[in-house]
């Protein structure tokens, strides 16, 4: 149901771009960014794709980024180095059965139970806030969106992260910022860029 109602809203909006004010479109922004937090892989995907739409669409397309990347990043930095640690083994007749993994809940919110993750599996709302940006970067153009903490953050998640997906969309980020400035991109991130290259060209490819 939920991502039957981003799907149509999103063809709503898209049938009558210029309505203002629009409260369809002011919805669907607020929904979409708490969306991208959403258990159902399916609607987190839709609601990245829906962000980039809404900033396209917005009669004010840099002030409805900004609001969007405050959200999606505060949870790129909540999760991006979440910590692991050993869970008691379930009870096995086999000695040699490896721990299960889980993270640690984050400590200001104790009630959360923590959720078992392993190395391929895609990191929940991680990946998809950077699906989110990909489609934001895509629909805004070449628009300055990073300092050197976010370039940080980024280099991380495309050369280290022990997520496979997760590294991948943080370089396909890159890559789609790349595109959208073209010649004029700007040195900082083409530093960062080159950062990333050296790094995902050590990558294990065979575990790719």
């Amino acid at each position: 149901e939920l991502a039957a109602y981003l799907f149509l809203s999103l063809a709503y909006l898209k049938a009558k771009p210029n309505t203002n004010p629009n409260p369809v479109l002011d919805e669907l922004t607020s929904k979409s960014t708490a969306f991208l937090l959403h258990s159902e892989p399916r609607v987190r995907s839709l609601a990245a794709e829906c962000i980039g739409e809404c900033v396209k669409m917005s009669a004010d397309p840099k002030a409805t980024f900004d609001a969007c990347f405050k959200i999606i990043w505060t949870s790129v930095l909540q999760t991006y180095k979440i910590s692991r640690a050993p869970i008691a083994p379930l009870k096995t007749s086999s000695s040699d059965r490896a721990p299960v993994t889980t993270p640690n809940p984050d400590p200001s919110t104790p009630e959360n139970p923590a959720i078992a993750l392993d190395d391929t599996s895609g990191w929940r709302e991680l990946e998809t806030s950077f699906t989110a940006l990909i489609s934001i970067v895509t629909s805004l153009g070449p628009a300055p969106f990073w300092d050197a903490s976010t370039l940080e953050v980024i280099q991380y998640c495309a050369t280290t992260h022990v997520n496979r997906h997760v590294r991948a969309e943080s370089i396909n980020l890159c890559i789609k910022v790349c595109e959208v400035w073209g010649e004029k991109l700007p040195s900082q991130f083409a530093d960062n860029v080159k950062v990333v290259l050296e790094g995902t060209l050590r990558d294990n490819w065979s575990q790719v």
